[in-house]
């Protein structure tokens, strides 16, 4: 499943079930990063901005899977050269 930019809740704010069903699928079904936004419909970036808020992870790059989708985003024929 891949997000569309339309899906994707950039910016939205983060309820207390949105912060437990995150908790619960990274400290107990153990996603990663990826597959988090997947299923909430937020970026990576924002998962693991997310977790580092919520003293789940001690910095972003820690989360599960993050620098995994680092590494692929720079191949990503999406993303404009800068």
């Amino acid at each position: 499943m891949t997000l569309f930019k339309n899906d994707i809740k950039i910016g939205k704010p983060w309820s207390d079930y949105n912060d437990r069903e995150l908790i619960k699928l990274y400290n107990e079904d153990l996603l990663d990063v990826i597959q988090l936004a997947i299923k909430l419909k937020r970026t990576p970036y924002g998962i693991s901005k997310r977790l580092k808020q919520l003293n789940i992870i001690e910095e972003r790059y820690f989360a599960r899977g993050y620098m995994k989708w680092k590494k692929e985003i720079l191949f990503d024929d999406d993303i404009p050269n800068i």
